[in-house]
């Protein structure tokens, strides 16, 4: 992280008497850094992630479960034993996405045999193991398709689970990260299409500093 503390602004930071000292602490380094904050804590201070002794960027958080901080936390998944964030959201998107294609094409050629099965039960039994793979395709294929939905919603809101569910608080009113469904699109799939099905990243910016609007 490039807005870490040193061991010894860590311990001025812990030593600071009030509030008001910590947040000019604060507030100093990220001048010297350059680091344009546009969120807050909900009482208006600089976000600082005591754990990994640094000031968190915008829609930047800190996983218990990985132990360090993400720039642009959605969740942390635990199917993948990873957090999805900044350099990898789109690659996550296209896994639900090639993985509700993958299911549709199981259930798809496997219609045939369940449909064969259930008229003729003689081969019910010889068609068990396709009838089995075609359930569990089939939920997989409504899980996947819940899940893309979902996601692509953000998307065009340019919002992260964690956004979607605990609003992040801004330095001014009315401000937000949404800046058109076609911008907050090409924000994470890039404006070079030929990039949008591959899993590579391509996302837009650094990941730590992001553009903001006037709602």
């Amino acid at each position: 992280m490039e807005y870490k503390f040193c061991r010894d602004q860590d311990y001025a930071l812990s030593q600071a008497r009030t509030d008001d000292d910590k947040h000019d602490i604060l507030e100093q380094f990220c001048k010297e850094k350059g680091l344009l904050l546009e969120t807050c804590t909900p009482t208006g201070s600089i976000r600082y992630c005591c754990i990994c002794m640094h000031i968190k960027p915008d829609r930047t958080h800190h996983c218990r479960t990985c132990e360090t901080c993400y720039l642009r936390m959605d969740h942390h998944c635990p199917w993948l034993n990873n957090c999805v964030g900044f350099y990898n959201y789109k690659s996550f998107i296209l896994l639900i996405f090639y993985s509700f294609l993958y299911c549709c094409f199981y259930v798809s050629t496997c219609l045939r045999h369940i449909t064969i099965s259930i008229l003729d039960s003689s081969k019910l039994a010889r068609d068990f193991p396709i009838s089995v793979g075609f359930g569990a395709a089939l939920l997989l294929g409504i899980a996947t398709f819940g899940f893309l939905c979902y996601h692509l919603y953000l998307t065009g809101r340019n919002e992260t689970t964690l956004e979607n569910l605990y609003p992040p608080s801004f330095v001014e009113e009315d401000l937000t990260f949404d800046l058109g469904v076609l911008q907050n699109f090409l924000e994470v799939f890039s404006r070079r299409w030929y990039f949008w099905f591959l899993p590579v990243f391509s996302s837009s910016g650094s990941g730590y500093i992001f553009l903001v609007e006037k709602k």
